[in-house]
């Protein structure tokens, strides 16, 4: 059986393409940077490769038919090096390459960053290989991540347009469906968008709902925009790109939504409310109440399994390399390694409710650090 070679597999996107794989039976080969990162994933064969190298990546992907190109982070060399990689795989023998992209993707896009994934396209499409594009709109993970945590505000130059978030699950179930099938979206280019094009002002009141925090978009002009993200420090070239993102929004480019998902998946694309039920630990920071316990032990990870497997028999947990959450209906704790030992907070919309998971936690929390001698004490997070 010819093998699927997936890169990005120490990121969300690219491991969650790699594991729908991993369980059709497809043979896999992982290509990452550091191979000591990849989650084992079941016999999949991990190589090492970074996209600028083309001797080492033509080695990586040697006997895969297929190839899933997850763009590189951006960087000021992002299409030399994904143009590099898209021809050590040729070299290698690969026959197709299933590239992600980004909608709007134009020589003139608002958005700085999806110019470079058009400059990748047109080199693609040039090298005469079987391909697909897959231009996905901005990810629903990263919607409540627009909000200022210290005030509660949404700021950009993104104006009353819209754009339509979709889900990493939502991504990798189309990609997974075209790797698998040649004959899938063969040579095509589409837009993944979730169900709706939304407006800043409809995220800030779906946000608001959720936390009970009351949660605003405040636009901007480009020059306020670069101003108020000047305190980061980064290049020129990346802040551009951070305030075009907006402004991409604003122009329209990410406003239309596609039927790509249901489409090639057969189920509809995740909305952000849909999203928001099943991670809610993508609203960690936001929420108008929170409570927090800091444990000083050594190991954190090692305690915060255990922890996680006592109160997995009673709440339903879901555990990561670092975090652990535990879900209570509609709200939520994270337990989270820190370098001084375990931290625990609990979230909730209101305090009636966040009084109900703070008691459930604290009594299994409680004899948890009884048994392994833990000193555990319950106070207020630091006021927003």
């Amino acid at each position: 059986m010819t093998a699927i070679a997936v890169t990005g597999v120490t990121g969300r996107l690219g491991s969650l393409v790699a594991r729908r794989l991993a369980d059709s039976g497809a043979t896999l080969r992982l290509v990452a940077r550091d191979p000591s990162r990849v989650q084992p994933i079941g016999d999949a064969v991990v190589a090492a490769a970074t996209y600028d190298d083309a001797a080492a990546f033509e080695a990586a992907v040697s006997g895969a038919s297929t190839l899933l190109l997850v763009s590189a982070t951006e960087s000021d060399t992002r299409v030399a090096d994904h143009i590099t990689a898209i021809d050590a795989a040729i070299a290698a023998g690969v026959e197709r390459i299933v590239y992600i992209s980004f909608q709007g993707a134009a020589p003139d896009a608002t958005f700085t960053f999806a110019r470079d994934h058009w400059h990748t396209e047109q080199h693609l499409k040039s090298t005469g290989i079987a391909h697909t594009i897959l231009r996905d709109n901005n990810y629903l993970a990263y919607v409540p991540a627009l909000v200022d945590r210290a005030d509660g505000v949404i700021r950009g130059p993104a104006g009353e347009g819209r754009f339509a978030p979709v889900s990493h699950e939502d991504i990798a179930d189309v990609a997974a469906a075209v790797l698998s099938n040649d004959e899938l979206l063969a040579n095509e280019t589409r837009d993944i968008t979730g169900p709706q094009a939304l407006s800043l002002n409809d995220v800030a009141r779906t946000l608001t709902a959720r936390t009970g925090r009351t949660i605003t978009y405040e636009p901007q002009t480009r020059d306020e925009a670069f101003a108020s993200r000047a305190h980061y420090g980064a290049p020129q070239w990346m802040v551009e790109g951070w305030v075009s993102s907006y402004e991409a929004i604003a122009t329209g480019e990410l406003g239309t939504v596609s039927d790509t998902v249901e489409t090639v998946t057969g189920h509809p694309p995740t909305s952000l409310e849909q999203y928001l039920d099943a991670q809610p630990e993508a609203l960690a920071g936001l929420f108008a109440h929170a409570e927090a316990a800091d444990a000083a032990i050594e190991k954190p990870s090692r305690w915060r399994k255990q922890l996680t497997d006592h109160l997995g028999h009673r709440i339903d947990t879901t555990s990561g390399p670092t975090t652990s959450t535990f879900r209570f209906g509609d709200g939520f704790a994270l337990a989270t390694d820190t370098e001084a030992g375990l931290r625990l907070e609990a979230e909730a919309a209101t305090g009636d409710r966040l009084a109900q998971i703070q008691d459930v936690v604290s009594r299994h929390l409680e004899r948890f650090a009884h048994r392994h001698e833990i000193s555990i004490s319950w106070g207020p997070s630091p006021s927003r």
